[in-house]
């Protein structure tokens, strides 16, 4: 069904799983309210002027500016770390899933970012054969679209070498990944329930916030990090939330 047909159906509500859809109903310029779930920064995307005067559609994003406090987590576990390797794509790098001061910020903590950008998994392969790849001290993974789409090839190029990785997704500990940093709500869903109806019991979409997760999980590869040296060791476990 067409975007268009949806809307000719005139239903109470309109649930957008991407941002593609958001955007797309907000071009036909609908009265119809529309509730958004999707894992970048909306106001980025356009979708709404700010998280809390919402406009036309609201709803939820999995979107936490995690990446300044990866940086920093990174100065405090790896003291010694000068050169961290950013491996991303397009999409990351123009902004939406990124933190916004992320260059600034690294840049205030000593870190250089060297970024890969990579858009297919060819490019993966031949990464680690780039000059700069040589000076990187600790590789960051954000989950950018190479690695929604190609994790599992990039983990395991990873994994073969000595170089500490962490990672956006705790998924990617069990390919090698030494530690994830990422947000998480397991009442997500109750909370997309209670935004849908209070829109379906009248309340006006734009004076409903959008909202995201408030806990930071950061888990910790418990065999990989047995191989670090016991000072990185306690560093690790001061920080950590969860082993697995």
């Amino acid at each position: 069904m067409k975007m268009t047909q949806l809307v000719a159906t005139n239903p109470e509500l309109i649930v957008a799983s991407s941002v593609a859809v958001a955007k797309t109903l907000l071009t036909l310029n609908t009265k119809i309210p529309v509730y958004f779930v999707i894992q970048s920064d909306p106001v980025r995307e356009g979708l709404v002027p700010s998280l809390v005067a919402t406009g036309s559609l609201t709803g939820y994003t999995f979107f936490v500016p995690l990446d300044v406090k990866i940086m920093e987590l990174i100065r405090r576990v790896f003291p010694e770390t000068n050169v961290v390797g950013v491996v991303a794509s397009d999409y990351w790098l123009e902004g939406a899933g990124m933190s916004q001061d992320l260059f600034a910020q690294a840049k205030r903590l000593g870190l250089e970012l060297k970024i890969f950008n990579l858009h297919d998994d060819h490019e993966i392969a031949r990464m680690l054969e780039d000059p700069r790849a040589r000076a990187v001290q600790v590789w960051y993974i954000p989950y950018a679209d190479i690695a929604y789409h190609h994790g599992a090839e990039l983990a395991a190029v990873l994994a073969h070498t000595p170089t500490p990785t962490i990672y956006a997704r705790r998924k990617f500990l069990q390919s090698g990944g030494l530690i994830s940093v990422q947000s998480v709500d397991e009442e997500a869903m109750d909370v997309w329930a209670k935004s849908i109806t209070n829109i379906l019991n009248g309340v006006p979409v734009g004076s409903i916030p959008v909202m995201r997760p408030k806990e930071i999980e950061i888990a910790v590869n418990a065999a990989a990090v047995a191989r670090l040296n016991r000072a990185t060791r306690v560093r690790i476990a001061r920080e950590a939330t969860v082993f697995e």
